[in-house]
């Protein structure tokens, strides 16, 4: 892997390098990096005193100013550090001294070959008026390697101390580097490395397998590897204790966790290493050049690159492809075998290119143009269809019926009730779109339709069901039955497909082909300003936009003014004066530590007078939950306020298993749809009483929010369920209750915040924490807060590009681009994007 940190202090780096633990008990010394270090007589070994003078911005050699602001003011740079896989670790520390010098040079080479992709890709300084200009940059940096963890554990690693500032490779020009474009492509510069040092690896006669998006060492001993993994655990036990995840949260557990660096003589260490790994009876002979290992030797898949560079966003930048090139060449081949690759993408035909965004090129690929181009075709095409117009007879019988429905939403009503096989209605959080639905239904199904609803999980489908009365189901639970032939569409089918801007463009276009093939109008209802598909998604925004969208923005949900107007200032990016608005009614708590924020939170929700069922918890991630949850549970308990408790075996969506506890009184989220049962993936229960059946089976009696129902749960059948006091913000969007408390984390989007604070009908409360978000909280949350998650589809940056005049559609042959791919869809005409 590849972690960057940036380097403030000079000084402490220089004493690091020279009396710490990169020379003291052996470790070797510096060597100068990059083509810039080279430009500027920096070769071989860096002697005392030379790191501090480079990354202040001179000349170790001759202590001329290189930088314009060379001193100890100037900005340093960035610390890059290239770790190898556990697996190499393992192998090189158990290795002879003859291997172990050979695996380091390797790693060495390995870490060569991303400089210089760093060099040819990434690295660049900016020119011109106001920086507008861009030019690849020479970097200049030393590299360290070194052996183990704090914990004293091997691991193989290469410190590489990169300057801010880097040589122009056409002018010669020294100036500050971008650091922007080493964050943006952090994934694949350590994808390139990891690609590298498996080559180097299998040279060495080493199998390797793929671990997920790294490569592992075929037939290591994993026991050895985790006794050797001290380090990770601290890390992990630091997180845990402070109830934080994710990149930044793990790295600054990482600086609170370690321990001082010992100077530990490194041959000790060796010999002590070499020790443990025979007691636990693992030998490098038993995996070096070995042909019994029970291995998947790693192929090249190139369908799975284009499918994963559209798995969760339909524009994609070059860093991430060539991240995804990298990860799927481990095994197979390295940095020159990846230009091959790439290049023999480019001509094709798979790729389309989509011009440069923020200085990277974009690209999608054809299959997903050409999805959300049949989508929007058919929903255009469609426009002007009066087959399933109602009568205004049939509109306003229906209307006097839903007594209070407002102006606009008889607009809405009317819109769907009219032209078009594809109709789109946009509306804000709690404006009552299924009340408005409610009444499209009677006007349909009295003029001799048949109504049904659709909604991507079981929970939203419930919902719509119950706001208006339509039979609703998830989206593919129906487009199972349709293939199956067990359900029948035809044109007096109308379908309301519920929460369409969740729904990403693979799914969408499985349900326009299902309606397109029967002759069924689809009525798409959804919100683009709510939390965004997960996978490659922005076809709901680009089709209303495309055929007109019948608007509800009129909030009924919320019935506290400021609230209502804070829910629509977070919608429309104004995060600043939604906050200033908590602040001012006292609603903003700010903590200095996370956990200080999460036990207020839930010390706050326990206060708060309203049912179980009618306030809620919400967070981004589901760390956050998971902790709010145990901390509301403890506090539970220790009140006296949860009843007789037993422990059970749970499982999650994977399948994987995990012991928890469960007492009456309990609140439970159930993860799973279950028809025999009547529950919903999403569904928040009470637990009642709880009894042990003869085969020792915990029998859970549970009310349901939804409804009020009572259900009888046999955990031997049903496991999937975790604690509900929390849940996240994904999970709470369609829920109203009349109390709603929400952890805002560094982990937080435009979106995320529209949806949390407009879940409530009386009270929502904001927390935070300075350790998670910074010292500066209230300027981070509204940075944070306002940052759009909204997704583009490739058709709208496409259209970007023709309206700046910087791109020209073409239609040629595939034949004139090289041969097409084998894959699995059926080919289609090639879209080539030329850059003028």
């Amino acid at each position: 892997m590849l972690s960057i940190s940036g380097i403030n202090n000079s000084s402490y780096y220089e004493n690091l390098a020279q009396e710490d633990y990169y020379t003291k008990g052996g470790e070797p010394a510096g060597e100068w990096r990059g083509s810039g270090a080279e430009q500027l007589g920096l070769t071989g070994l860096v002697n005392k005193g030379e790191l501090k003078l480079m990354l202040e911005g001179f000349n170790p050699r001759d202590g001329e100013a290189v930088a314009s602001n060379a001193g100890n003011e100037h900005r340093k740079g960035h610390d890059l550090c290239f770790s190898a896989p556990k697996s190499v670790s393992t192998v090189w520390a158990a290795a002879s001294p003859e291997l172990r010098q050979q695996i380091q040079e390797a790693q060495a080479r390995a870490v060569s070959k991303a400089v210089n992709y760093i060099e040819n890709e990434v690295a660049h300084i900016r020119r011109g008026k106001d920086g507008a200009e861009h030019e690849k940059a020479n970097i200049i940096a030393s590299s360290y390697e070194h052996s183990t963890s704090r914990a004293q554990d091997p691991q193989l690693h290469t410190h590489m101390l990169l300057a801010s500032h880097g040589v122009g490779q056409e002018t010669g020009d020294v100036r500050s580097l971008d650091s922007r474009t080493f964050f943006q492509n952090q994934k694949t510069i350590g994808a390139v490395y990891r690609a590298e040092l498996a080559l180097e690896m299998q040279a060495l006669g080493f199998q390797v397998e793929r671990d997920g998006q790294s490569f592992r060492i075929a037939g290591t001993n994993q026991k050895l590897e985790q006794e050797w993994s001290k380090r990770r655990a601290e890390v992990k036990e630091e997180l845990a204790a402070k109830g934080t995840s994710g990149a930044k949260a793990s790295e600054a557990a990482a600086l609170s966790s370690r321990a001082t660096k010992q100077g530990v003589d490194r041959q000790q260490l060796f010999q002590r290493w070499q020790g443990e790994a025979q007691a636990y009876g693992f030998t490098v002979e038993q995996v070096q050049y070995s042909s019994e290992l029970e291995f998947i030797k790693p192929e090249f898949d190139v369908n799975k690159v284009l499918s994963a560079a559209t798995e969760n966003q339909a524009v994609f930048s070059k860093a991430h492809l060539h991240c995804l090139v990298a990860q799927e060449l481990q095994g197979v081949g390295g940095v020159d075998n990846m230009r091959q690759r790439l290049d023999w993408l480019e001509k094709s035909g798979e790729l389309v290119k989509l011009g440069k965004h923020d200085n990277q090129m974009q690209y999608t690929t054809k299959e997903m143009l050409m999805l959300e181009q049949s989508i929007v075709d058919f929903a255009k095409a469609g426009r002007s269809k009066e087959d399933w117009v109602i009568s205004e007879e049939a509109i306003s019988n229906a209307i006097a019926v839903k007594k209070g429905i407002s102006q606009e939403q008889q607009k809405a009503l009317r819109h769907v009730c009219g032209k078009g096989q594809v109709v789109s209605v946009t509306g804000a959080a709690g404006t009552g779109k299924s009340f408005m639905l409610a009444a499209a239904r009677d006007a349909f199904e009295k003029s001799g339709f048949k109504v049904s609803g659709c909604s991507l999980s079981g929970k939203a489908a419930a919902e719509l069901q119950g706001g208006s009365g339509i039979q609703s189901q998830t989206i593919y639970s129906l487009m199972q039955e349709i293939d199956s032939g067990k359900r029948q569409l035809s044109n007096k089918d109308v379908l309301i497909m519920d929460e369409s801007g969740m729904t990403d463009t693979r799914l969408m276009s499985r349900v326009i082909d299902a309606v397109k093939g029967a002759g069924v109008k689809l009525v798409l209802v959804g919100d683009t300003a709510q939390l965004q598909a997960i996978g490659a998604g922005g076809t709901f925004g680009k089709v209303s936009a495309e055929i007109g969208s019948a608007e509800i923005l009129e909030v009924r949900r919320q019935k506290v003014g400021w609230q209502k107007q804070a829910a629509n200032d977070f919608r429309a990016g104004r995060a600043g004066e939604a906050l200033a608005a908590y602040k001012a009614h006292e609603s903003l708590h700010i903590h200095k530590t996370t956990k200080g924020s999460h036990t207020t939170m839930v010390e706050r929700w326990r206060s708060v007078d309203a049912a179980q069922s009618e306030k809620i918890m919400i967070a981004g991630r589901r760390a956050d939950v998971a902790k709010l949850n145990r901390i509301a549970r403890s506090q539970l308990k220790q009140s006296g306020e949860l009843g007789a408790e037993i422990t059970v075996v749970t499982s999650d969506k994977e399948g994987n298993e995990s012991k928890t506890k469960v007492a009456e009184g309990d609140r439970l989220k159930l993860t799973k749809n279950d028809k025999s049962l009547g529950v919903m993936n999403g569904d928040l229960v009470t637990v009642r009483s709880i009894e042990i059946d003869k085969a020792g089976n915990a029998i859970l009696d549970v009310t349901l929010d939804r409804g009020g129902e009572s259900v009888c749960i046999n955990t031997g059948e049903y496991s999937q369920f975790q604690h509900g006091y929390c849940i996240t913000a994904h999970a709470s969007q369609g829920a109203t209750v009349d109390n709603t408390l929400f952890y805002a984390s560094s982990f937080n989007s435009k979106e995320m915040s529209y949806v949390s604070a407009s879940r409530q009908r009386y009270g929502c409360e904001i927390f935070a924490s300075e350790e998670e978000v910074g010292e500066e909280v209230e300027e981070s949350l509204e940075r944070l807060m306002a940052k759009s998650d909204e997704k583009m589809t490739a058709l709208e940056r496409l259209d970007a590009l023709v309206k700046e005049g910087s791109a020209v559609v073409a239609n040629e042959d595939l034949s004139q681009q090289g041969q097409p791919l084998e894959r699995q869809q059926q080919p289609v005409q090639q879209l080539e994007i030329s850059m003028e």
